[in-house]
């Protein structure tokens, strides 16, 4: 019962929401066909602004688990919402086991799982080393990441402006990449992994 009222809530506001950014950021959206269609997977996205994880879940169908700052629990209304749009809690600066495992499970029960692999929002907008965290549940769970590029979010609202101007935002899914389901997640399928995921962002955004 709760579960279905976590995505009741979900719904309602994704239908209040989604006409207001369309026409707010004259969104554009390339490489929907690219999603998988079922089945759990991750969603790995550059992180240039805080519009990206509420336009990317916008333009979704299906929910998104996205892991967010733990710092954000800490203010009570977002202690109240987070976990009701099926945000996991992460504490960065070194590994999460908690969080990951709660990410795997879920990814692996057929939930889409939202990560930022640069681990913060860039300050320049441009791409940033990735960590190895969007590897890790790959790895773990057997399942793909789907490389995301938001472009313009930065130019609208950067860090340190109050609120978002109007303008054009393009979002580009691009083709899974696949990992095979790896219990121990050696360095080297993790390099290889996180290294691919890089050059398909790279790619996306110079597109």
């Amino acid at each position: 019962m709760q579960e279905e009222g976590l995505a009741l809530l979900y719904r309602i506001a994704w239908k209040l929401l989604r006409p207001l950014a369309f026409r707010y950021f004259d969104l554009i959206i390339e490489g929907k066909e690219n999603l998988p269609p079922a089945g759990g997977y991750i969603l790995a996205a550059n992180h240039a602004s805080a519009l990206d994880p509420i336009l990317i879940a916008l333009v979704l169908d299906r929910p998104i688990h996205f892991l967010a700052k733990y710092e954000l629990f800490q203010y009570p209304i977002l202690r109240w919402v987070l976990p009701r749009i099926y945000a996991i809690p992460l504490r960065r600066g070194r590994p999460d086991r908690s969080a990951l495992r709660i990410a795997i499970e879920r990814v692996r029960s057929g939930k889409i799982v939202g990560i930022f692999p640069e681990g913060t929002r860039s300050s320049d907008g441009q791409l940033q080393a990735l960590r190895g965290g969007a590897a890790l549940i790959a790895l773990h769970a057997g399942a793909p990441i789907v490389p995301v590029a938001v472009a313009g979010s930065w130019e609208l609202w950067p860090k340190g402006r109050w609120f978002p101007r109007r303008g054009r935002v393009r979002i580009t899914f691009g083709k899974p990449i696949s990992a095979v389901v790896s219990t121990h997640a050696d360095r080297e399928a993790l390099e290889a992994l996180s290294g691919g995921l890089a050059h398909a962002l790279q790619t996306l955004l110079a597109h």
